[in-house]
């Protein structure tokens, strides 16, 4: 009995450090089981479905996909050219064929897949007629077919062409519908160095068709009333054939949307590099005009960009020469184009851009700017203004608030009527 005693104390103890040991393992909670499951890399297995994704996203985020995932990485090369084409004509509509020719190919790349330029490398006609025999590949050269680089080029021109045609309706300035593909059509003649190369497209009927240049006068008229005040004028087309005189219609968008051309200065050396030869003095002087190197000036305005010696025919110099040549008499219609957007005719009524077409977005700006800090450079932001994008209104421009209390109000329910009047007072 007395041997009994120390094993029962033994068993005690065992069963009380048991129980401590259990009641510490239940206070700790159970670890997180992990899947492994990614979903990004699971929609990978599927290159159809990948490609669907990426219509939805900006050149800049497939950028870097491209470079953090390797199986995003491999179906982008095993399909670039069909690949990058559906997205661009995704983001840019019409873009893909504007903008596919020989021109570009600065921004194409070698096919990664190293598939060959010849055509009989492509031709499949021998599996379905057996008695035709395959041709020989002669030419093994890798294709060059259009990159990344050519799909953010794409889609910069379409968001400075909608940001051109949107700052000009938020000014009262409405253009056409298609305006934006005759824009397109614009910047492709305009990358072309030489003015016979110029005429020869704009000649093209199929390029360029006769409503096609109705619409293109009708945005010389808008660009000219938008730089042009009705009371202080200037009266004066030396702007707008300024900015159509560079080398693309980036800086007429740089100038629209206050990025650059904002001071005199700017304005001035621009000039003096396009069309202002220097005097004689100044020659022999060599000093900078207007901070612009004697050497520079008036040679923009030349053939190639100033290596040559003729002058580069501009688009509004293009476009009056080609409509005199198919007899169009636009000038029976300035007036017309001047009222166009403005007045309804058919029944008189006055017209207002619409959300869509003031419509901007752009990434380097906050999602939702200060009022304060914008009403010291003239310009005005307010939550009613977030469906037109994240760029904010200038003073005088149009806005959503004055399209819906001047032409809208009574539709407008009394909670909408009461914000509009509470922001008017705020201001």
């Amino acid at each position: 009995m007395n041997a009994a005693i120390p094993r029962a104390l033994a068993i005690a103890n065992a069963a009380k450090e048991w129980q401590e040991k259990e009641t510490l393992s239940s206070a700790e909670p159970d670890p997180v089981p992990t899947s492994g499951f990614n979903l990004f890399e699971s929609l990978c297995t599927c290159p159809e479905l990948i490609i669907e994704v990426g219509k939805h996203l900006k050149p800049k985020d497939i950028i870097n996909l491209y470079s953090m995932s390797r199986n995003f990485h491999g179906i982008v090369d095993a399909h670039m050219q069909s690949t990058i084409k559906t997205w661009a004509d995704h983001m840019a509509p019409g873009s893909v064929k504007m903008f596919s020719s020989d021109l570009y190919k600065n921004f194409y790349t070698r096919d990664p897949a190293g598939r060959p330029m010849d055509t009989a490398y492509y031709d499949m006609s021998h599996i379905t007629i057996p008695e035709r025999e395959r041709q020989e590949v002669v030419n093994t050269e890798v294709r060059l077919v259009p990159g990344l680089k050519w799909l953010q080029m794409v889609y910069a021109r379409e968001v400075r062409v909608r940001d051109i045609i949107a700052t000009l309706a938020r000014m009262g300035h409405r253009l056409a519908p298609g305006t934006d593909m005759v824009l397109k059509k614009l910047w492709l003649i305009m990358d072309l160095p030489t003015s016979e190369s110029r005429m020869r497209l704009f000649r093209s009927k199929e390029l360029i068709t006769s409503p096609d240049l109705y619409r293109l006068q009708m945005f010389m008229v808008k660009l000219m009333l938008a730089f042009n005040d009705p009371i202080y004028g200037p009266e004066s087309p030396m702007l707008s054939e300024l900015m159509l005189g560079q080398r693309s219609l980036s800086a007429l968008w740089a100038m629209l949307r206050r990025k650059k051309y904002t001071k005199r200065l700017e304005i001035r050396q621009l000039k003096v590099r396009y069309d202002i030869w220097p005097t004689p003095e100044q020659l022999m002087r060599g000093e900078p005009v207007h901070g612009v190197p004697v050497h520079e000036m008036g040679r923009a305005h030349r053939e190639g960009w100033g290596t040559g010696n003729q002058h580069l025919l501009r688009p509004d110099e293009l476009l009056y020469i080609e409509s005199a040549r198919r007899q169009l008499e636009f000038d029976e219609y300035i007036d017309k184009m001047m009222y166009y957007g403005h007045v309804d005719f058919e029944s008189g009524a006055p017209c207002v851009p619409t959300l869509e077409e003031m419509y901007m977005s752009d990434d380097d700006l906050q999602e939702t700017p200060n009022i304060e800090k914008h009403r010291e450079v003239g310009t005005v932001t307010t939550k009613v203004y977030k469906e037109c994008g994240n760029v904010p209104f200038e003073r005088g421009m149009w806005t959503p608030r004055d399209i819906k209390k001047h032409h809208h109000w009574d539709s407008l329910s009394e909670e909408e009527k009461q914000a509009i009047t509470r922001e008017e007072k705020e201001e």
